[in-house]
């Protein structure tokens, strides 16, 4: 599937044929929201209480074909379990997207290094998508130099836009509300 078909790659609490809401793994997808899509993942905030009961669900939910992502997981340095057990949890996620060939929709705070790292670690051929991306226009240049798709929410550098290929940029609403983004 073409990541471009969604005007709103990462949402929550919003529903549509070209959204992608964000689920929690311990949440069943109603089959009467009907052409919905969906992405399943562990927050890095929520990984001091994840265990592999949580992968074992998010694995069963990617099978779905609702499911379009893996996420949002990642790592954050500020909030969550320690950073050995958020990348143990954020690497399981990968190899689930893998293996489903689904993209992965990530969080990221200070942890930009460990995240690079990790994709030349993994060398996934699935896209990874940096969501919600407001750094400088070098770490832009850096993360698509990495191969990484960046999607951006309403608050964004406008310098950051000019280093990202069109085919790699997409838009998300996140927790706001529904908006339009002019470029």
């Amino acid at each position: 599937m073409d990541l471009r078909h969604f005007k709103n790659i990462h949402a929550h609490n919003i529903i549509g044929q070209e959204i992608i809401t964000n689920l929690d793994p311990d949440m069943e997808i109603d089959t009467p929201m009907g052409d919905a899509w969906y992405s399943v993942g562990i927050h890095p905030w929520n990984t001091a209480e994840a265990n592999e009961n949580n992968l074992h669900q998010i694995a069963i939910l990617a099978q779905d074909p609702r499911v379009a992502a893996i996420g949002e997981c990642g790592i954050d340095k500020l909030k969550g379990a320690q950073i050995s057990k958020q990348e143990h949890l954020f690497i399981a996620q990968a190899k689930i997207a893998e293996t489903v060939g689904k993209p992965v929709i990530i969080h990221c705070v200070k942890a930009w290094d460990t995240i690079i790292r990790l994709k030349k670690q993994l060398s996934p051929s699935v896209p990874w998508i940096i969501h919600g991306f407001r750094g400088k226009k070098e770490l832009a240049r850096q993360l698509v130099l990495a191969g990484f798709y960046i999607s951006i929410g309403s608050k964004y550098n406008p310098e950051a836009i000019a280093e990202i290929p069109p085919q790699r940029l997409l838009h998300e609403t996140d927790t706001d509300e529904p908006h339009h983004i002019d470029l």
